[in-house]
């Protein structure tokens, strides 16, 4: 998530994953029925190897169809990474090595694995699973392939790769908080700026490896005395933490002025049927009654659709107790009320959990009989990138959900998705009011966040179906080329695309001004058309 990208710890997970190994593989081997590695035991190591890598890839698939992020950081889920490094010292000690123009072709080509991985992986692609094993097996080549002289043997010659070769640790170590530290203060990076942060981790890399790397891993008497070196692990393990404390109470201090819980309370606060369980996880199918509003009511209003739809929640609530209405809440975690199943980027898979709900909402529905149902969707599920959904299959999906629905007779209220920013608007405005940076620094171009895509194509697919209607709250959300992070003094969304409760809240009275003719009155008349809802 957008919190993580700018965590300046992020990349110790794997030193973390790299210390397991190193504490782990010695006692493995301990348990090995032989002390040496020559002969049949190599052959025995190669096999233990084998299975470690074969035990922990499968496994590891498996588990990123359960859970991404736990095949991606728990060490087991990944040891088969490790494992192909140990593969090819195997190789390697075995002096099993290929002949010199295969060799040469295989370095070659594990070269292009890792360089295509870099190119063409991002965001969007699951990992690790299948596709981590382009760059490892790829590495794998050139490393088996580093006995032949070959290019890039003698490319790793050249005094500026050794230099970036022997200070890659220490640069490993600077990167990434020079980079991330500046983002999280400013938001954003000039080419310029980054280009300056690269050359300062640069230098600082080659300054540590010089003067603290080196002297402490070839110091003779940290060598000659473990008690030493571990009493300096020690000291440094207890500076390193209390600096932490000590940042973390600046920064809580920072945190609770009254400018900063202003800012800050968009995150906390959340509407009751959260707290209830009744916005679905990832792999929750079944729901409960999730009845709000005047419970003992025959009259039915019905929210569906993601966390899109549930931002609505705090407003609708509001408006079933004015006018008598149960409120049935059906909502779940990244799952549209179009009748498509997403890929979840989370889970690494497509998103299966979601049909399933979406026909016992469906169902739920249809047995309600509801006077109206209120839908309302992320635009991030549609677009041209991988894995996302076409918007003539949008279009399809969307198509037979309104079907559905006016099968059981109820009229149907599509709200304009909310803009999506490139930045968590409650950091930013955080940082800018630390820095003394103007607040509308937040803002961002109109043209830029508000998605017009899946308006269009709800739009087309509501065009044959009298009983639907659309709430556009666009030109209350944004001005004419900006759609600001602040709205009537508070934080305007709790992230980079959900609305504040609080935001909402305050679009209960123009809600009820789009609607207020369907909840007075219950009429059945058939309408159509698109309500826009003007400047406040």
């Amino acid at each position: 998530g957008e919190d993580v990208d700018l965590d300046p710890f992020l990349h110790t997970w794997s030193l973390s994953a790299e210390e397991q190994f190193y504490l782990m593989w010695p006692l493995l081997l301990l348990l090995l029925p032989f002390k040496n590695l020559e002969g049949k035991n190599s052959f025995k190591l190669i096999s233990l190897v084998g299975s470690v890598f074969l035990v922990s890839l499968i496994s590891g698939l498996i588990m990123g169809g359960i859970s991404q992020p736990w095949a991606f950081f728990a060490s087991p889920f990944r040891a088969w990474e490790f494992a192909i490094g140990a593969l090819a010292f195997c190789i390697d000690h075995r002096k099993m090595h290929l002949s010199e123009s295969i060799s040469k072709l295989g370095v070659s080509a594990g070269i292009c694995a890792i360089l295509l991985a870099g190119i063409f992986y991002d965001k969007s692609t699951p990992f690790p699973g299948l596709y981590a094993l382009l760059p490892t097996l790829g590495t794998l080549l050139v490393l088996i392939g580093g006995h032949q002289k070959n290019w890039f043997i003698e490319l790793s010659k050249i005094p500026l790769i050794r230099w970036l070769g022997d200070i890659s640790y220490s640069l490993y170590l600077w990167h990434w908080p020079l980079i991330s530290i500046p983002l999280s203060l400013t938001g954003e990076l000039s080419t310029g700026e980054r280009i300056a942060c690269v050359g300062l981790a640069l230098t600082l890399g080659t300054f540590s490896y010089k003067y603290i790397e080196n002297p402490i891993r070839f110091n003779q008497t940290l060598a000659r005395s473990a008690i030493q070196g571990l009493a300096l692990g020690v000291v440094l393990t207890i500076f390193g933490v209390s600096l932490t404390f000590i940042l973390r109470g600046l920064a809580k201090a920072e945190l609770q002025t009254p400018n900063q819980q202003n800012i800050l309370s968009a995150r906390t606060l959340t509407s009751q049927h959260y707290s209830d369980g009744c916005h679905l996880d990832y792999f929750t199918v079944s729901f409960s009654d999730c009845s709000y509003g005047t419970t003992s009511s025959s009259q039915v209003l019905i929210l569906f659709g993601d966390s899109h739809a549930a931002q609505w929640f705090p407003a609708l609530e509001e408006l079933s107790k004015r006018y008598g209405y149960r409120l049935v809440s059906l909502t779940k975690s990244a799952c549209p009320s179009a009748h498509v199943i997403p890929y979840n980027p989370d889970l690494g898979r497509q998103y299966t959990e979601c049909g399933d709900w979406q026909r016992l909402a469906l169902e739920r529905i249809g047995r309600e009989r509801p006077q109206l149902v209120i839908l309302s969707n992320s635009s991030g599920h549609i677009g041209a990138r991988a894995h996302l959904i076409s918007s003539s299959e949008w279009l399809k999906g969307m198509k037979k959900t309104l079907d559905t629905i006016q099968d059981s007779g109820a009229k149907v209220a599509i709200i304009r998705d909310t803009p999506r920013f490139a930045h968590d608007i409650p950091i930013c405005l955080s940082r800018s009011a630390w820095t003394g940076a103007p607040l509308s620094k937040c803002d961002a171009p109109r043209l830029q966040v508000l998605d017009q895509n899946l308006f269009t194509t709800d739009q087309e697919a509501a065009k044959d179906f009298t009983q639907v209607r659309f709430v556009d709250f666009s030109n209350i959300l944004c001005q004419a080329d900006t759609c600001p992070a602040m709205m009537n003094g508070h934080t305007a969304y709790k992230d980079s695309h959900h609305l504040a409760m609080r935001t909402v809240l305050d679009l209960t009275e123009r809600l009820y001004k789009e609607l207020g003719d369907i909840l007075k009155t219950g009429s059945s008349e058939k309408y159509t058309g698109i309500a826009k809802s003007g400047e406040l």
